[in-house]
């Protein structure tokens, strides 16, 4: 992009779907590279999601949040009567 271009901009985000492994997979891919930053390096952002099911849905679904516990719970034994 030309610097004097009057739509130019500091960001950039790119989307891709993929699709791999003969079509086993399908995945979406953001790209955000942000160059107006003040440190020497160009910053960027990444952010994915894979569907190894074979299946196309990529919509994330709240119900397999998967939160590993800090440790097992002991189990209680009942006393028995």
């Amino acid at each position: 992009m030309a610097a004097d271009d009057p739509k130019w901009t500091d960001e950039m985000s790119v989307e891709l779907y993929l699709k791999s492994q003969g079509g086993k997979h399908y995945s979406a891919v953001k790209l955000n590279v942000m160059v107006g930053s003040e440190k020497p390096k160009t910053g960027f952002s990444f952010c994915s999601f894979l569907n190894p099911s074979g299946s196309r849905n990529l919509e994330y679904d709240p119900l397999q949040d998967v939160v590993p516990s800090a440790r097992p719970r002991p189990t209680q034994t009942v006393p028995q009567p």
